[in-house]
């Protein structure tokens, strides 16, 4: 499976049930590993919709990550 089909995946899962995916220590932010190198960071907003907020490098500081 590549890249651009694991997305399409999960952002098929996130799109039909949108708390699927862990928490994350941001309000209404959740995030979920695309593949080892890349995690996506997604808000869940008050009308129930998905917003995709970044793709994350994994193997960037974690410190610098800011939603």
């Amino acid at each position: 499976m590549d890249f651009i089909d694991a997305v399409d995946r999960y952002l098929n899962i996130t799109g039909s049930n949108p708390k699927t995916f862990s928490k994350t220590e941001y309000r209404n932010v959740r995030s979920v590993p695309i593949v080892k190198q890349v995690t996506l960071f997604y808000r869940i907003s008050d009308n129930n919709t998905v917003e995709l907020i970044r793709f994350w490098n994994n193997y960037q500081n974690p410190d610098k990550l800011r939603l």
